[in-house]
């Protein structure tokens, strides 16, 4: 069940987002700010992004990466790499220990949702990942391409997980 966990956040996400663009949550959402005493519409659709997103990393790149303590060699990265690539993604601060790959980039993206440094800027997702208090690498991701990864890396995570389980034994 546990290994499952990945899968059914992003099972969820797909049924919420589904849910918001057919206006589904519009009703509960009016109904919460009418209750807190929020100014309509303050809760749009009824799926607010940003903590979407946020908890969305966190099951499908740190939760996995614990639970199947992923090296740099692990073949999902290579799966991944298949099927998405950093060319969106702005780098603001060069990974001078693992470059530009997927893994440095699930890496450091799991170690910032690790200690909470992650930021939105409009429609932008930054991250950044250091050593005390030197910033190691810092990157910023369009929403389209944080989108694009949550489907195409979620679905890798959550999914071809279990198939690289079974092909190891």
């Amino acid at each position: 069940m546990r290994r499952d966990i990945p899968l059914w956040a992003y099972l969820e996400h797909r049924v919420l987002a589904s849910a918001a663009q057919e206006g589904s949550l519009q009703r509960s959402a009016r109904k919460i700010e009418e209750r807190h005493g929020l100014p309509r519409e303050y809760l749009g659709n009824g799926l607010p992004w940003q903590p979407r997103v946020v908890s969305l990393l966190y099951t499908l790149i740190l939760f996995p990466k614990e639970l199947w303590s992923m090296n740099k060699d692990d073949p999902i990265f290579r799966v991944i790499e298949q099927r998405w690539s950093l060319d969106g993604i702005d780098i603001i601060t060069e990974d001078k220990r693992y470059g530009n790959t997927v893994y440095g980039f699930v890496h450091r993206l799991r170690n910032a949702l690790a200690h909470a440094r992650i930021t939105f800027r409009g429609d932008d997702i930054e991250f950044w990942d250091g050593r005390g208090d030197r910033e190691v690498y810092r990157a910023r991701i369009p929403r389209a391409e944080a989108e694009e990864f949550l489907e195409v890396v979620g679905v890798e995570m959550a999914n071809q997980r279990k198939l690289l389980d079974a092909s190891r034994g």
